[in-house]
């Protein structure tokens, strides 16, 4: 058996992956059987890379070149750059950093009800409804969760460690045809100020603060236009941002970007992902790649999606 350490030298962040089979390098590829697992990049800075030989890790030095060394010995395994992905949409699945709360991935087969929080264990997630992933649209790998507005939604625990009155974002894709109003997620149970999000039927799509104060932008070609879209909001000590496809929506159709700076936005109820509180407006179609992470915020402005 042999162990791969990657580590981030920014968040100290570690995955280790142990493997019983041959790595096989071609170029700049590694490959484990026939999936790649690491490609070499062309950033060398943020990064500490490991390798594993003949049992033992052998440290390489922060920000070296993009060097693929040689393996060498009985059992050696190349080392290969790892760039962990923590803000580029859509560029594969996102790596998990101190700051990441919620992930839920889709990339499972067809039908499958296999759906996980990626970030911790103490938050598992509750399946309501008829949700699964599909095939039939898919963003990042191979699958995407469907929902069909029929009371399916998913419910994530809430914790002490979503409380914020500071920096936060939540992002995710979205694919509908849906031309009626429906939610997309909720942080909110009866009376509470929180975060919630929705679509409304006039192709427009806002985040609002308990139920009065909300941000609506609307998307140019719409947001029911079944294409796949990136949606992310965050807020720092200033402003919000709302971003469609990563362009920043400066001036939303109604609603203030400065309010609510402080106003704690998740507190420690559950998040429900597809239906709002009430049950009254679930979500149709597909979601994938839905990230609460608290602490950061990590757009300011205008960024690539892939």
């Amino acid at each position: 058996m042999t162990s791969i350490l990657k580590v981030d030298a920014i968040t100290g962040q570690s995955d280790t992956t142990e493997i019983n089979s041959p790595i096989t390098l071609s170029g700049n590829t590694a490959t484990l059987g026939s999936t790649v697992i690491m490609t070499q990049g062309s950033d060398a800075t943020g990064d500490i890379y490991y390798r594993a030989a003949d049992g033992t890790l052998t440290r390489l030095a922060a920000g070296a070149a993009d060097t693929v060394l040689t393996s060498s010995g009985a059992g050696a395994v190349p080392a290969f750059k790892h760039q962990y992905n923590y803000d580029r949409p859509g560029d594969g699945h996102y790596d998990i950093d101190r700051y990441t709360q919620v992930l839920i991935v889709s990339d499972y087969l067809d039908s499958s009800t296999i759906i996980q929080n990626s970030a911790r264990k103490d938050k598992e997630v509750t399946i309501s409804g008829a949700i699964h992933h599909d095939t039939t649209q898919a963003k990042i790998g191979q699958s995407s969760m469907y929902f069909d507005s029929n009371d399916d939604y998913l419910s994530i625990p809430g914790t002490a460690k979503n409380q914020t009155t500071g920096p936060f974002t939540v992002d995710f894709w979205m694919w509908t045809a849906d031309t009626g109003a429906s939610a997309v997620f909720d942080f909110r149970a009866s009376g509470t100020t929180h975060l919630y999000m929705d679509h409304t039927s006039t192709s427009e799509i806002q985040y609002c603060i308990g139920g009065s104060t909300c941000v609506k932008i609307a998307p140019t070609g719409g947001v029911s236009d079944s294409a796949w879209h990136h949606v992310a909001i965050c807020r720092d000590s200033t402003t919000w941002y709302f971003f469609w496809d990563g362009v920043a929506q400066t001036t939303p159709t109604t609603g203030s970007l400065t309010a609510n700076l402080t106003t704690d936005i998740c507190g420690t109820t559950a998040l429900r992902l597809g239906e709002n509180y009430p049950s009254s407006a679930g979500y149709k179609d597909y979601i994938d790649e839905f990230r609460l992470s608290v602490g950061i915020c990590p757009w300011t402005s205008n960024f690539t999606i892939y």
